[in-house]
Formats: structure tokens, C-alpha cells, sequence
């Protein structure tokens, strides 16, 4: 990431590229070289190439990651393929990029079009002229399903503040809107809230108490909200103004059992990353996971022949 947001609960490491970037790719291509066999005759159905940010790649990053990837491994023709980007890293060279290996389908965190709860969360470098150029690229570029981000429950955001970016965000013409509620964790948690999820939760409640009410009314026209009765308690929201859905597709939010195979930093690596997980992917330590893998991928091959 460009720098790292303070409430993001994911792992990810500020980073400006060069060297740092290359040694994370070369493990990425380590590990989709070992694991290849495996999946040999198994097509994908979905890929989501995700946060950190993908888009602070270089162009020649980028085509290297895509054509390995893609050389590696198989997708389904008729499957959601995304790539998830920061607006402000989106640029013409990239998306074409994208567009020539098939990616049909954007993600963008834009999180608020008010600058002061994004300043307030070490997010000050991103504006609404940002997005709003960012959006036109992309949109210019090639023929993608394009889904926009928001975060609720910024410590110096509000109700009010929050529903007018989502309403300028419908102005953007996206064809998808997820909010994603923040989930406050760790040092975050610690140091905004005592440790304490109560004290995060009454922040939501008296900062946004009326969202979930008045969000609904957003449910019109093109867009349409995926959940019937939305509460301050969901991690997240959808509204989707899809015209041509795919036939398979991937999020973080539906309750639909899904399996998932992810492929991340570490790789091979006798050493610990941020959270001490010591050597968690080093492959002589999951040759029995593998194993368990490939039997029960043959099965599905077997079943579906």
C-alpha cells in the first residue's frame, strides 16, 4: 500500500515499490509454481486479485504478475475476474493492462468523498477529484463492471456526511456500491476505543443510527440493495446495478459456502511477518495440506467426468 490506512484490519506494509515489490512477486511465482500441478485440470470459476493494493504495480509489474498468473493457471470463461485498485494509483497504461488479460471487473476503495474523516484516518491524499479522474479512466479503458467502496464509521464521520458521498458516488455511475462497515481490531481498537468493541459500537450508533433506515431509500432506479433489512451490526451492504451478471462471481459478504484458495506474501519463508506467524507457508510444513488438496480436487474431477 501507498501508505497504510489506520483502521484497516488486513495485513499489508507501506511501501513505495522497487525491490520490496519484485522479492513479493518472486514469492507469489514460487508459490504458484509449486502449487500449479494441483489444479492442473481444475479451472477457477472466480479470481480476485486483492488489498494491499494491487494497482501501486508498476506497468511492467503488473504484466508480469497477469501473464504468470495466467500461464499457471486456468479460469472460467463466464467467472468474475477483478482486480481491486486505489484511485489513486489508476492510470491509463494499467487499465489497458487489465483489459488485454480479460480482467472484467474493478474494485475501488474510495471509503468517503469528505476529506476530513479520510485525513483523520491517515487516508488524506485521496480527493473527490481523484476518484472522479480515476473513474473516467477506468471507464475509458475497457469494458469493465466497476464496484465502488465505502466505509462506515470513521471516527470524525457522520450520518450525514456519510450519505451525501454515497449519494455523490451514485452520481459516478458505478455499476456496483458495497459499504463495508469498519472493523475495528488491534492497535486500532486499543488506541481509539480503550480496547473496547462497546465503545466502538456506541460510536456507531450515535453517529450513525439513522443510516441503516435512511439507506434504503437509496434502494431505486438502476441500483438495487442486496439485503432486505439492513442493520449497523452487517460487515456489509451491496446495492447492484449489474445488466449482465456473471455466471459465477465472488465477495466477502454472502453467506453462500464457498471454497477459496488464496495465494500471499510468505511463501517459502523461514521467517515470521507482521503477527509472528513464523514460517506459516513454508512448503515442507503443508506438504500434507497439498496432499489433502489434490485428492480432493480429483474427486471433483472424478465426479464431474
Amino acid at each position: 500500500c501507498r501508505q497504510r490506512c489506520s483502521y484497516c484490519c488486513y495485513y499489508s506494509i507501506a511501501s513505495s515499490g522497487g525491490s520490496q515489490v519484485d522479492a513479493y512477486l518472486a514469492s507469489l511465482q514460487q508459490a504458484m509454481s509449486f502449487f500449479a500441478p494441483v489444479f492442473a485440470r481444475r479451472p477457477f470459476q472466480t479470481l480476485y486479485i486483492g488489498g494491499g493494493t494491487p494497482s501501486l504495480l508498476t506497468p511492467k509489474q503488473l504484466q508480469g504478475l497477469l501473464s504468470n498468473l495466467f500461464s499457471t493457471f486456468k479460469f472460467d470463461a463466464e467467472g468474475q475476474i477483478a482486480v481491486e485498485c486505489n484511485p489513486f494509483s489508476v492510470t491509463r497504461e494499467k487499465m489497458d493492462i487489465l483489459s488485454q488479460f480479460g480482467i472484467n471487473r474493478i474494485s475501488m476503495g474510495v471509503q468517503s468523498l469528505n476529506r476530513a474523516p479520510l485525513t483523520s484516518e491517515n487516508r488524506g491524499y485521496q480527493n473527490p477529484s481523484v476518484v472522479e479522474r480515476a473513474v473516467r479512466i477506468i471507464r475509458e479503458a475497457g469494458d469493465f463492471s466497476l464496484n465502488l467502496d465505502l466505509l462506515l464509521g470513521m471516527r470524525t464521520d457522520s450520518g450525514k456526511s456519510f450519505l451525501k458521498s454515497f449519494d455523490n458516488i451514485m452520481l459516478l455511475d458505478p455499476d456496483e456500491i458495497t459499504v463495508y462497515t469498519i472493523s475495528p481490531q488491534g492497535g486500532y481498537l486499543e488506541r481509539f476505543y480503550s480496547g473496547e468493541p462497546s465503545l466502538f459500537r456506541a460510536h456507531l450508533v450515535e453517529s450513525f443510527g439513522e443510516v441503516p433506515l435512511l439507506i434504503r431509500s437509496k434502494d431505486h432506479g438502476r441500483y438495487r440493495l442486496t439485503q432486505r433489512d439492513p442493520t449497523l451490526g452487517d460487515h456489509a451492504w451491496h446495492f447492484s446495478g449489474i445488466t449482465r451478471p456473471f455466471q459465477y462471481y465472488y465477495n466477502d459478504f454472502s453467506s453462500s459456502p464457498a471454497s477459496v484458495f488464496g495465494l500471499r506474501r510468505g511463501f517459502g519463508e523461514a521467517g515470521g511477518e507482521a503477527g509472528g506467524e513464523a514460517g506459516k507457508s513454508c512448503p515442507s510444513s503443508i506438504a500434507p495440506i497439498i496432499s489433502k488438496i489434490g485428492k480432493a480436487v480429483a474427486k471433483l474431477d472424478h465426479d464431474s467426468a
